[in-house]
């Protein structure tokens, strides 16, 4: 279909990804939003979480550090109780704080809808 650009689509040059992909300008608004977010939220997961998550063992690095669910699987898996410790230590605002994770969940299934190949992939080899 040589008019696809007149539909919406914009081709990928990406390596190993072929086809086309559909940008929304939503999507450009929520990668600008989340990623400044995360840039400064980095911080605070940086100073309060890295000696919780390496402690000091660097073979755990070495492991874990070769592929993206290992990254996800340190940063979820060890931070859960200094997360779920913020969400109780406020009760007032724990209704809040759940809505918060529920609409992380659900950025990124739509990010993962979006940007299908890839990421389905690596979850599904683990």
């Amino acid at each position: 279909m040589p008019d696809k650009k007149d539909f919406g689509y914009v081709s990928v040059r990406w390596p190993g990804r072929g086809g086309t992909v559909i940008f929304r300008l939503g999507t450009h608004f929520i990668w600008q939003f989340f990623g400044f977010k995360y840039h400064w939220m980095g911080y605070f997961f940086i100073g309060i979480g890295s000696n919780y998550i390496w402690q000091g063992n660097v073979s755990q690095f070495n492991e874990s550090s070769t592929y993206l669910m290992g990254w996800l699987e340190i940063f979820m898996v060890k931070l859960f109780k200094l997360i779920m410790d913020i969400i109780f230590w406020y009760e007032c605002l724990s209704v809040w704080a759940w809505m918060f994770l529920f609409g992380h969940l659900v950025w990124l299934l739509d990010f993962v809808f979006n940007f299908w190949r890839g990421y389905w992939q690596e979850l599904i080899e683990l």
